[in-house]
């Protein structure tokens, strides 16, 4: 699609936020507007509006943006020397990002397009397109004077590209409902979103950034789901991810202590917990016993009796792995 900035240029938002399916209050429209590369998106917009829904109800809201684009065209003619094909300067990439109050941080409803200083006939109505041929004139004979220039605009088609690829490699918890996250992409990207979800919903839930994830206190006390998803300018779509599972609990030590009678268990704790328990298998019997809990890693515990016994760390209903190992310890035991 493009933009013809001398005839208007409609963007209909929709007033219920597409990620979150929630009536908005208000929405939050930002403007880049820019020169070169397409995929140069500058870190600051050219202009913000923000938009009332004082009725609070569903629908569509339609903005012109044209007659703001426009006002960042400068149009000048570049002198050639005999005929020849080259790059036009007369026109500007535009970009429109909205947010939406619910969710104030999070991206939605993202387009790119180029915008030219041409308008449209009374008949195409507003939004008029490219025609069929590309040519961005009239008619299809020109009168040229035989000492002067003529410049016959033409809109190119962009190269293919390869099929875009985004992936959630990793979702590792840091500290309370605090995450890091590792997303890869095969392309380049400016705004990327990710979204978390309960194991068995449909629902999905805004999680900030992929730089900052945060989860919901609700969500993160148990196993639940992540998607990233991320602009690409190139193609002027929202590229979603696979869905990742984080794994709740994981030992990946046991700390022999000093005599090898003692051990510490360290553990990655991914969902939040007031407190993580320990509990060991065989103790006293073929069964498991809760012998330690804290907020944090490692949970120690002493043993008096020697032989084979295995570890579990547990947490609001959800078990680890379980680790194996012999009383006295040798040394540490690493867990894969």
């Amino acid at each position: 699609m493009s933009i013809k900035t001398l005839s208007p240029h409609y963007v209909a938002i929709p007033l219920t936020n597409p990620l979150t399916g929630t009536v908005c209050s208000s929405y939050e429209m930002r403007l880049y507007i820019w020169e070169g590369s397409k995929t140069a998106v500058p870190a600051q917009p050219a202009y913000t509006m923000t938009k009332i829904n004082a009725a609070g109800a569903p629908g569509t809201d339609k903005v012109n943006i044209a007659r703001i684009v426009n006002d960042f065209i400068e149009f000048a003619c570049v002198p050639q020397a005999g005929t020849v094909l080259a790059d036009g300067n007369n026109q500007v990439w535009v970009k429109h990002v909205c947010y939406y109050d619910d969710a104030p941080q999070t991206p939605a409803h993202q387009e790119v397009n180029l915008a030219v200083k041409g308008y449209g006939y009374f008949a195409e109505g507003e939004n008029p397109q490219l025609p069929a041929n590309k040519v961005l004139l009239s008619g299809d004979e020109f009168k040229v004077s035989r000492n002067g220039r003529f410049v016959f605009p033409v809109m190119v088609d962009e190269p293919p590209v390869p099929e875009r690829v985004l992936v959630v490699q990793d979702f590792v918890r840091t500290s309370g409902i605090k995450y890091t996250a590792t997303v890869t992409a095969n392309f380049p990207y400016n705004d990327s979103a990710l979204f978390v979800r309960p194991v068995g919903s449909t629902e999905w839930v805004a999680a900030g950034s992929a730089a900052a994830p945060v989860v919901p206190a609700t969500i993160a006390a148990h196993v639940f789901e992540v998607m990233a998803t991320a602009f690409d300018p190139v193609t002027s779509t929202i590229i979603e991810s696979n869905i990742f599972t984080i794994t709740a609990l994981k030992i990946y030590l046991v700390d022999p202590g000093d005599n090898g009678h003692s051990i510490a268990v360290f553990f990655q704790a991914n969902i939040h917990a007031a407190n993580y328990g320990l509990e060991i298998f065989g103790l006293s019997g073929p069964g498991w016993t809760n012998v330690f809990s804290q907020p944090n890693s490692p949970l120690p515990h002493s043993f008096t009796p020697t032989g084979a016994f295995k570890a579990r760390v547990t947490a609001n209903g959800h078990y680890s792995n379980e680790a194996s190992f012999s009383i006295p310890l040798a040394g540490n035991l690493y867990i894969p």
